[in-house]
């Protein structure tokens, strides 16, 4: 059985590989700021859900 570490390197290496330098198809400035608010916004469903479920932290 392959290690999980192993196993995402070889699939991130094979994304890189496969990047040609163009950028993403996503232009637009609303776009943009949905994507940094999602970053937060997940990492705090996260914690609500662990924190929910077990009581601590």
């Amino acid at each position: 059985m392959m290690h999980y570490g192993i196993a995402g390197a070889i699939l991130a290496s094979i994304v890189i590989f496969l990047y040609d330098g163009t950028r993403g198809q996503i232009k637009s400035t609303v776009a943009k700021y949905c994507f940094y608010a999602f970053y937060p916004l997940h990492l705090f469903l996260i914690y609500s859900v662990f924190y929910n479920k077990y009581n601590c932290i």
